[in-house]
């Protein structure tokens, strides 16, 4: 589990089922910034914002959790 700043998120683009696909940068302590794609309903949870705070769970697949 890491807590981190949003650094960056971009090249939003709309996907599949009213979904949009997003490349953001999550600034840590420990490990810098970590950059990851995800996917959100924009009518349910609006992009990221540069200084947002988030909490990272990494999942043992490479995967995470993303929780604002």
């Amino acid at each position: 589990v890491l807590t981190g700043d949003i650094a960056y998120d971009r090249n939003c683009i709309s996907v599949e089922d009213g979904l949009t696909q997003c490349d953001t940068g999550v600034k840590t302590e420990k490990y810098g910034t970590i950059n990851f794609n995800y996917k959100h309903k924009m009518s349910e949870k609006a992009c990221l914002f540069n200084g947002d705070k988030v909490l990272l769970k990494i999942k043992e697949n490479g995967n995470a959790f993303v929780i604002r």
